[in-house]
């Protein structure tokens, strides 16, 4: 009897698990629809604003960069229509000091301008390119600079740092294989910190003291995010001091 009752409450869940996968599809694929439309009109415009301008206009460059995110937003409405976890792109080689500073200087005239907030990258020297999917290192660097932003009252300050973790390169036993070594990036900010309910379970979804609309994702996607290009993520914060987050990733990387 018992096992029987054991086989009808998996079965029974196993059913309400594809109702609500089925519905949330659906739910998916509209919106996905009625998002796409808008985008269109907005690229059609851009192109249009972009034919308009002389070629040499400095607003052809700022239309570019629209054009990049609406592009990169067209990507990730795409990756809901599978149902599935980020997807990674092809892996190339790439300049993440040049990657990180042209993003900033977006943020800095956009939204830390609001807070008046201090920033500034700290990049050792010969800092090298990296191999990995550009896009997810733009994703997890838009995300974790949202956060800092978030956290930080007027007045604060974001600190970047780039380097080589020192003894990172290994030779392998019989020497005719080279691991050239990992780079560490760190995001810090001098906000209010991270209290330690939210410390507990910081890379988990709807994990947040935020409330409202995408509260609380944003660190559950960069851990993924940084997993799926072989890399590690860790948080420290200290009460009114502010918070740091500490990214490895290998400078050469093949996909899994």
């Amino acid at each position: 009897v018992s096992l029987d009752r054991l086989r009808y409450t998996n079965n029974h869940e196993k059913i309400v698990h594809k109702e609500r996968a089925s519905a949330a599809s659906e739910s998916i694929n509209k919106v996905i629809h009625e998002i796409n439309n808008p985008l269109l009109i907005i690229t059609s415009y851009l192109k249009m604003l972009s034919l308009k301008l002389p070629s040499e206009d400095p607003s052809q460059r700022d239309l570019r960069i629209i054009d990049e995110e609406i592009e990169r937003i067209a990507g990730l409405v795409k990756q809901l229509s599978c149902f599935s976890q980020p997807v990674i792109n092809q892996f190339e080689w790439v300049d993440v000091y040049q990657l990180f500073s042209s993003l900033l200087e977006i943020f800095k005239k956009s939204i830390l301008i609001h807070k008046e907030i201090e920033t500034n990258i700290v990049v050792e020297p010969d800092f090298p390119r990296i191999k990995t999917d550009k896009d997810a290192l733009k994703q997890i660097f838009i995300n974790l600079l949202k956060n800092a932003y978030e956290a930080s009252d007027k007045g604060g300050k974001i600190s970047i740092g780039l380097r080589v973790i020192p003894n990172s390169v290994k030779i392998m036993i019989d020497e005719r294989k080279k691991i050239s070594g990992d780079i560490e990036i760190t995001i810090r900010d001098t906000g209010r910190g991270i209290s330690d309910d939210i410390m507990k379970r910081i890379f988990e979804p709807y994990n947040s003291s935020k409330k409202g609309e995408g509260a609380g994702l944003g660190l559950s996607i960069v851990n993924t995010i940084v997993r799926n290009i072989n890399g590690s993520i860790e948080c420290d914060t200290k009460k009114n001091v502010g918070t740091e987050f500490k990214i490895v990733l290998p400078i050469t990387s093949s996909q899994k």
